[in-house]
């Protein structure tokens, strides 16, 4: 036994320290996994302010879960409530939705309708397993709802001018009109109604115009005070038709140029050159 230590003594050591070094560096792997540090959700609502109720659609957005599933627990307001997902611990405001590897997850709240105004929060938490990592746990900052009895309805009932056309005729939906005017037309009057009786509508009333082109914004805000949509009326006051008489030479005939507005919506040529005797002779 001395004898073969004597002989192989050196190749036993190093054999010994390389089986030494790879168990070393197995162990410090078990003990010391690698997680992701990217790793996060976003929560994100169709709407921030819904009446008592109404319905806001939910989606979280997850990145960093290397494609592996992971879950949103996600905890309510009092007096919100989802059919989707599944509660958690028989508590109907807190829920627990699965993705199998997808990027998002989405779901509806609905908002009870004696839920009173204010603001309300929606808070979770993710649990992923990012890579090869254990899983664990990742909160969401929180999302606020606002619920607000005020109407958000921002539309118009009617338009109207006093001079011209509204093109195409109007409807709540349409939001831009054109209409024409004569040259000799030098104000309009806006006329507008509002949909709901709590919004608030400026714009109307009489207003100047410039030959060509001129835009007219009736804007409309919402009871609520933040929803608004703006209404564009274009109104085109045609160029001013030009007589030009021409010099004549004595006993010659006279011309006089017509000069009518390409935009001035007659079927007639750009201009018109009447001749006119001297009769002087």
């Amino acid at each position: 036994m001395k004898k073969q230590l004597r002989i192989l003594g050196g190749v036993t050591v190093f054999a010994t320290l390389v089986l030494a070094g790879m168990i070393g560096a197995l162990a410090f792997g078990a003990a010391q996994p690698v997680q992701a540090q990217d790793t996060s959700a976003e929560r994100t609502v169709d709407m921030a302010t819904v009446a008592p109720g109404g319905t806001v659609e939910v989606t979280v957005t997850a990145s960093g879960t290397g494609g592996n599933p992971w879950k949103v627990t996600e905890t309510l307001p009092a007096g919100f409530t989802t059919s989707d997902g599944q509660a958690v611990g028989g508590d109907a405001q807190v829920r627990s939705f699965q993705s199998f590897g997808g990027p998002t997850i989405m779901y509806t709240v609905m908002v009870g309708s004696d839920v009173a105004d204010g603001d309300y929060d929606i808070s979770g938490v993710l649990r992923a397993r990012p890579g090869d990592a254990p899983a664990a746990n990742y909160d969401l900052s929180d999302t606020t709802i606002t619920v607000s009895s005020a109407s958000t309805d921002a539309t118009l009932s009617a338009l109207g001018l006093s001079v011209g056309t509204l093109m195409p005729e109007f409807t709540a939906a349409n939001t831009s009109y054109t209409a024409i005017v004569e040259n000799s037309v030098e104000s309009v009057t806006v006329t507008a109604t509002a949909n709901d009786d709590g919004a608030t509508v400026t714009g109307t009333g009489s207003h100047d115009l410039d030959e060509g082109e001129n835009a007219i914004d009736v804007m409309v805000t919402a009871e609520d005070g933040t929803t608004m949509m703006t209404y564009t009326v274009t109104v085109t006051r045609t160029q001013a038709t030009t007589v030009q008489a021409l010099p004549m030479d004595p006993g010659a005939a006279a011309q006089i140029t017509v000069q009518f507005p390409l935009d001035h919506g007659l079927n007639i040529d750009e201009s018109i050159v009447i001749e006119v005797d001297d009769n002087t002779g």
